[in-house]
């Protein structure tokens, strides 16, 4: 993924950024076999982000490899996920019947 913010940062701050995240799970060794594939994370429900490093393409940019199992987290997972977050915030007022 490529993504260019507004605001100037380093590599440590994005990867501190990403390790708070819920659902992530962060696999960044810089070797050989250092990050997961897609065929590693099937059955997972977590998403994969690797290989993140500035992007000297772009004034504020980095790239980051990520990958999850899209059926699982893609499709099934959000959309409970989603369901569960509507309920608890009241969404649909069903708290006032």
């Amino acid at each position: 993924m490529f993504v260019e913010t507004e605001k100037s940062f380093d590599e440590k701050k994005i990867r501190d950024l990403f390790r708070k995240a819920e659902g992530l799970a962060i696999i960044d060794m810089r070797s050989d076999e250092g990050y997961v594939t897609p065929i590693e994370c099937a059955g997972d429900d977590l998403v994969f982000v690797s290989r993140i490093r500035k992007d000297n393409t772009v004034e504020n940019g980095f790239v980051f490899w990520c990958v999850s199992d899209n059926l699982r987290k893609g499709a099934a997972l959000n959309s409970v996920q989603i369901a569960e977050l509507a309920v608890a915030q009241d969404y649909f007022n069903m708290g006032s019947q």
